[in-house]
């Protein structure tokens, strides 16, 4: 049996939802600038790609859609901000990815190993939905700058490289904090970003033309320290 709450219960109820979580988001705390280093798991979904101008003599990298096939890697950022006395933190964030990958090619069914990476430079915002005691629970959102993304691919003893910069990201993050002394606190995060779908062009290696088309929207899984001074 499925139990259904009336809508007009709903409604008398909400406004109590709400002065709740108002009243839980109101701790106040002295204004304060941060520190805070991130080490996680990045995650990073299986995707197709289009190269474009790609063919290389006697390589196995060419033209044609590609199979990009990912492994879990590793994931690391590095913020400083400023959190204000309602809780609020604005702060400018660093983090840097990289994924294993196996690349199935038109030319080669048999994956090329190599991985893919990026840097990306975000601003960030975070509110505070849940405060109480030693506890606290933020929802953020922000939005970025890559300053490169790359994927290589090993053939060989030749490592082919290509690389794209300039797009714009986008990151919702979710956080739980513990506080653990008046400095310093300790917060599990999951942070999922957008960079759509970005272009890169051959670089090293003799890597040639253009691959596109491609989805990258990571997922990580982090453990982060902040420093308050």
């Amino acid at each position: 049996m499925i139990f259904q709450i009336p809508h007009k219960t709903m409604l008398f109820a909400l406004p109590s939802i709400l002065v709740a979580c108002s009243f839980n988001t109101q701790a106040q705390t002295s204004p304060h600038w941060y520190v805070k280093p991130t080490v996680g798991v990045s995650m990073l979904a299986d995707t197709r790609a289009t190269a474009t101008n790609a063919d290389i003599p006697n390589s196995l990298i060419g033209s044609g859609d590609w199979s990009i096939n990912t492994d879990s890697g590793f994931y690391a950022g590095v913020g400083i901000g400023y959190q204000y006395s309602n809780g609020i933190r604005s702060e400018l964030y660093w983090e840097y990815r990289t994924n294993d990958t196996s690349t199935e090619t038109d030319a080669s069914v048999q994956g090329l190993d190599g991985n893919i990476a990026s840097n990306v430079f975000f601003v960030n915002a975070y509110y505070p939905l849940y405060q109480q005691r030693s506890w606290r629970i933020y929802l953020g959102a922000g939005v970025g700058w890559v300053q490169e993304l790359d994927i290589d691919l090993e053939e060989g003893s030749l490592e082919r490289s290509y690389s794209g910069d300039g797009d714009l990201a986008y990151q919702l993050i979710g956080q739980v904090e513990y506080q653990l002394s008046s400095g310093v606190s300790v917060a599990g995060e999951l942070r999922w970003s957008d960079v759509g779908s970005p272009s890169l062009d051959g670089e090293e290696g003799g890597a040639l033309g253009i691959v596109d088309n491609f989805d990258y929207t990571p997922v990580s899984f982090g453990l982060s320290l902040q420093y308050r001074f």
